[in-house]
């Protein structure tokens, strides 16, 4: 959301879209996904935007207050559940999640709001919302976020140019590198007893695989950028991007297998794809300690 704003005011700030700064997480609610850092979410906090959360004064007629925000306010967001929210994505009748959607806009007489979204390729775009699944998205009660809406401003009238901070690229890798030390250790994301209990996380830990898969593809783009920047030479990186080719290919294939098994109700098998999930965490941390040797060797 934050870099589909800023991306339009300047092109500079691209790059931010695929450097590392993202983990591997059980947090809050021991379930493993894929999440951006805090670190990530403190720079447009510390630095590009403010913003303030409120409550409808009716929320049963919450419609047109919004309306007169989104025609009020540049850029707002509204308090939703996935599960309800956007038919195009991969969460639509499958998986209740909170999820603060970047709206902006509505057309009256197509009855539908416009909003920022991924579909289930993790292509972001804008997708029109029809106005049922807004009300039931808004009022499903298994959202947890705090607040119905918000709206985001820029902290200041002018906002610099971004530059890649290689001290601070280096420590989110380090820290990066030690998340994956501690999931290989844990050589355990499946929860296989929770699948058996709730059949969504089937879905859940699906999407997961696909989000990494694409992580991965992203962090191509950025070894690329660091290449044009002279801070890692041609051949280091063309040997990367083999390697982190081969580990895409990889993720898809565990995530093949797992929905195989799932499907089938063959649970017992998914304990044969942890150690393919550890032999990819693997992989990645390798990438990132040659990163780093390679960054190191450039200061």
């Amino acid at each position: 959301m934050f870099l589909s704003i800023l991306t339009k005011v300047d092109s500079s700030f691209d790059p931010l879209a695929y450097l590392n700064y993202y983990e591997y997480s059980y947090y809050p609610d021991n379930v493993f996904h894929l999440d951006y850092t805090q670190e990530y979410y403190n720079y447009f906090a510390d630095n590009i935007f403010k913003y303030e959360t409120f409550y409808f004064k009716d929320k049963e007629n919450f419609l047109e207050e919004f309306k007169g925000i989104l025609m009020n306010n540049l850029y707002a967001t509204l308090n939703v559940d996935l599960y309800y929210w956007n038919s195009t994505g991969y969460y639509y009748n499958k998986i209740h999640t909170s999820h603060l959607a970047f709206v902006t806009g509505f057309d009256e007489e197509k009855d539908v709001f416009y909003a920022f979204e991924d579909d289930v390729n993790l292509v972001y775009d804008v997708r029109e919302i029809p106005i049922n699944q807004v009300i039931q998205a808004y009022k499903s009660p298994n959202k947890q976020f705090k607040g119905d809406y918000r709206i985001l401003t820029f902290k200041n009238d002018f906002i610099p140019s971004y530059e890649i901070d290689i001290k601070q690229f280096i420590k989110c890798t380090k820290q990066l590198i030690y998340n994956l030390d501690m999931l290989i250790e844990k050589k355990e994301v499946v929860n296989k007893t929770m699948i058996r209990e709730d059949s969504s996380k089937v879905y859940f830990y699906n999407n997961e695989f696909i989000k990494i898969s694409n992580r991965l593809k992203g962090n191509k783009l950025l070894l690329g950028t660091l290449k044009d920047k002279k801070l890692l030479n041609e051949s280091l990186t063309d040997e990367l991007n083999e390697v982190l080719d081969d580990s895409c290919m990889m993720w898809k294939n565990i995530q093949g297998v797992y929905l195989k098994n799932c499907l089938r109700n063959n649970f017992a098998e998914l304990d044969n794809i942890e150690k393919k999930i550890s032999a990819a965490f693997m992989t990645e941390k390798e990438v990132w300690e040659k990163v780093i040797e390679n960054l190191k060797r450039s200061e």
